[in-house]
């Protein structure tokens, strides 16, 4: 092994170590306001099944803010704005969520019923 090749392989190694980091702090960082986007979608859930769409629409509007997206939050805030009769609100998020779950059967028949209305 050359003088020069010993001075790259701590270097290199240095990097590594520093780049590991880096991704483990991101990751944690990260899980904070995701855990808390959850959080407002479990609650948005619950003020869904009282009736109080308003304050599910709120919840869910605050999880997507937060960077939490699936196609059950979009299809629950698309259920909300139609129980309030927001329609196009209410097909917009079912659009949104068929692109992410584009084989559940009950997303497909509400965006159709919203349609047909």
């Amino acid at each position: 092994m050359t003088c020069r090749s010993a001075r790259i392989i701590p270097s290199l190694l240095m990097s590594f170590l520093l780049l590991a980091l880096a991704g483990i702090f991101s990751n944690s960082c990260l899980a904070k306001p995701l855990s808390q986007a959850k959080a407002r979608f479990y609650q948005a859930n619950t003020y869904y099944s009282e009736g109080k769409y308003d304050e599910a629409i709120k919840g869910y509007e605050g999880a997507l803010n937060l960077g939490f997206e699936s196609g059950n939050l979009y299809y629950n805030l698309a259920n909300s704005y139609f129980k309030k009769g927001e329609l196009g609100e209410a097909i917009l998020n079912y659009e949104k969520a068929m692109r992410l779950i584009p084989r559940d059967s009950d997303l497909k028949s509400n965006y159709e019923y919203a349609k047909s209305l």
